[in-house]
């Protein structure tokens, strides 16, 4: 992540996102469907979904710079409990005592693992006096971890929200080819991280040096998190 600049790689996704959903459009349906893509109505309807997603993306990255991705990982699989929670609230779906009984059990399994990885900590193997040094080191650091920690997990619950609601645009408008929905949804998310670009330039948290905008290392992370994207609004829909 340290040579990454996370606001240029989700607003480059997000614009190739929308080059390919237009591309799609124009060879499916021709002029019509290219125009259907550029329905700006129908993109701002969803600006606040889109927004959505793009906060708990740059939440999700801030926090890599505490935590390692196996640990977030982990403890992403709280937003499994808090969508069965969404949509029984919001969708109206039902599930049977023991999906009930499951659900908690990941959830405290998951806050389990959640406050072992913010309180404790390994000790080095050098004796008693690098323990010592590891634990004041690891105490420094908790206040640091909480916030990062915080922000994951707002950045899950943004992110589970815009899902339910997502959800929702994607049925409720299901005469549209999903290409055109995918591209109304992603002209927010493009707004939204093209905000995220000029507020890092402007001495933001994730302000990027130009070491990090040449690292070409970036392009692979930016179609893996574009596959990713499409694959995951076609099952939702």
């Amino acid at each position: 992540h340290g040579r990454m600049c996370a606001p240029l790689v989700i607003c480059a996704k997000n614009a190739l996102s929308i080059a390919v959903g237009m591309a799609m459009a124009f060879t499916l349906d021709g002029p019509s469907g290219l125009s259907r893509c550029l329905d700006m109505r129908r993109a701002l309807r969803v600006l606040p979904i889109a927004g959505a997603f793009s906060a708990a993306q740059m939440c999700a990255l801030m926090a890599l710079h505490t935590f390692d991705p196996g640990s977030l990982k982990i403890i992403a699989q709280v937003n499994l409990p808090t969508t069965a929670l969404l949509s029984w609230l919001v969708l109206g779906r039902q599930y049977s005592p023991r999906k009930w009984l499951a659900i908690v059990l990941l959830l405290v399994t998951t806050l389990a693992f959640l406050q072992v990885r913010i309180i404790f900590f390994e000790p080095t193997q050098g004796g008693g006096d690098a323990g010592a040094r590891e634990a004041v080191g690891g105490s420094r650091h908790t206040p640091e971890k909480i916030l990062c920690m915080a922000i994951f997990l707002v950045g899950i619950a943004l992110s589970c929200s815009a899902s339910i609601f997502a959800e929702m645009f994607l049925k409720n408008t299901n005469d549209i080819p999903f290409y055109i929905q995918k591209t109304n949804l992603m002209f927010g998310e493009l707004l939204a991280s093209i905000f995220m670009v000029y507020y890092s330039s402007h001495g933001g948290p994730e302000a990027c040096s130009w070491e990090q905008i040449h690292e070409w290392g970036q392009i692979p992370v930016v179609f893996v998190w574009l596959i990713h994207g499409w694959i995951a609004g076609l099952l939702v829909k």
